[in-house]
C-alpha cells in the first residue's frame, strides 16, 4: 500500500492520493489452509480466524509487516501479516493457476 494514483475530482481539480485512501478489495490469503489468523495486536493473542479468501478492507498498514484489516462478512476487526493480505479483483484469481483475462 505505498503507490499513489492521479485523480481527478468531478469538478475538475487533480492531484495525487495515496493508495491508503482507496479501498479497493483485498483477501486474506494463506495456500494450503482452510482459515486464517487475526490477532488482537501485532504478534499479539489470537481473536479469530476466518476462512481463507475472506474480503477485507485494510485500516491500518503497519511497517512492522502486520496490517489492521476489517473482514467485509460480519465486521471483525484484527491485526494479521501483510504478507497474507492479498489484492485481486476476484477471489478466483489467488486460488486458480490459470484464468482468462476480461
Amino acid at each position: 500500500l505505498q503507490r499513489f494514483y492521479r485523480v481527478e475530482t468531478v469538478n475538475g481539480d487533480t492531484g495525487w492520493i495515496s493508495d491508503y485512501y482507496v479501498r479497493r478489495v483485498a483477501y486474506l490469503y494463506q495456500a494450503d489452509r482452510e482459515t486464517v489468523s487475526l490477532f488482537a495486536a501485532p504478534a499479539g493473542q489470537e481473536v479469530t480466524q476466518l476462512p481463507n479468501i475472506s474480503p477485507v478492507a485494510v485500516k491500518q498498514p503497519d511497517d512492522g509487516g502486520w496490517w489492521l484489516v476489517q473482514a467485509v462478512e460480519n465486521g471483525t476487526l484484527g491485526w494479521v501479516q501483510a504478507d497474507l493480505v492479498k489484492e485481486s479483483p476476484l477471489a478466483e484469481f489467488l486460488t486458480n493457476q490459470s484464468h482468462e483475462h476480461p
